[in-house]
Parts: C-alpha cells; structure tokens; sequence
C-alpha cells in the first residue's frame, strides 16, 4: 500500500501536467500572421468541378516586417493587389502562392476597411480568400480559406453574410464588392473572373 501511494504521488503530477483547457474560439486560428494558418485546412473533397482545382500550398514562412516589394503592410500581415484585370480563380491563387501568399481573406472589419481604402483600385468585385464548405450553407463559420484559417473564430468578429449557398464544387468561392457600402458585409457567390488582393504574413 505505501509502495502504491508513493508511485500515486509521483504518477499525478506528471498525468495531469498534460491536461491542457482551453477556452476553444478565443483569439485561436483567427488573428493576424502565420501562427492563424493551416489551423482548419481546406477539405480534400473541396476542388474546382471545372479544373480540377485543389487548395494545396502552404507558406513556408512571413516576409518580415518590411514586406516584399509591391506589397504593403498593415498588422501582421503584408497586402498587394495582385490583378487589376478579371482573373480566374486557379490563377490568381498560383500567382498569390509564388510570392508565398494566398488569395486575402479578412480576418476583422478593421482589416477589411484598412484593405478597401488602401489596396483595392477597382471600382468591383474581388475574390476572397474562401474556398468551399463541406455542405451547402450561406454560413461563413462553416467555411473554410485558403490559408486554412479558421472561420469559426473570424466569423463573430465580421459579421459578414452571403448571399447564396457555398459548396465544394460548383460554387466554392465568395467575392465582395470594393466600393459598393452596401456590399461591404453583404458578399456574393460568383465563380466568373475577378481581380484579388494577395496576403501574406510578416
């Protein structure tokens, strides 16, 4: 019995030292920089019906807090409007990715007004950085981007609706309107061709 106590003595500690809670949603996977990223990836069924397209790059790393040329920083982040011209949706994300960057995705309303007032130069819609849910849904926090953020945690903080459903093939992707106030929080689902702004982490 005193050979049991003692192993329970020695035992406890170290069991319940791997006990980790956590308050889930609370400023996790949803902020600013890479430390949000790849936390909630992009589900391997979700591809472009047409293309065949897959959201499968991954940033190796941030650009530092000088952000490469052409880009400009704003939080943790780096940002570039990588088109002026309607882009499909496989190209702009390629074209986001060899700069180590993916298609932007907000993660607050300050970012999304700091971007619309700074970066994008059309007067129209431009991709967002949101790509498929698993089941149709006009509910952004079952949605999942690019950069594998996760949505659930973004979702609160824009409060942001669309107008039609989400899927994971024929309309996986979500565009908002630059300029159009009404529209600012108020996004469509348009799988035509559009210009993007490119984010990447410092």
């Amino acid at each position: 019995m005193i050979t049991i106590a003692i192993l329970a003595t020695l035992i406890g500690p170290l069991y319940s030292a791997n006990v980790i809670c956590t308050d889930y949603g609370k400023d996790l996977g949803g902020g600013d920089g890479i430390a949000g990223y790849y936390v909630r990836p992009v589900p391997q069924e979700c591809t472009l019906s047409n293309t065949g397209f897959r959201a499968i790059f991954r940033v190796k790393g941030g650009m530092g807090p000088q952000c490469k040329r052409g880009y400009r920083p704003f939080g943790t982040s780096c940002y570039r409007e990588a088109f002026r011209s309607d882009t499909p949706f496989p190209r702009a994300e390629q074209t986001c990715n060899a700069d180590g960057a993916h298609i932007w995705m907000p993660n607050d309303r300050t970012q999304l007004d700091w971007v619309r007032n700074n970066i994008m130069t059309n007067n129209r819609d431009y991709y967002l950085g949101i790509f498929c849910a698993r089941n149709p849904t006009q509910d952004i926090s079952q949605m999942f981007t690019l950069s594998g953020e996760d949505m659930r945690v973004i979702a609160p903080k824009l409060n942001a609706r669309v107008n039609r459903n989400v899927d994971r093939q024929s309309n996986p992707v979500v565009t908002m309107h630059s300029r159009d106030a009404n529209r600012r929080y108020n996004w469509d689902v348009k799988f035509n061709n559009w210009p993007v702004v490119c984010e990447a982490p410092q």
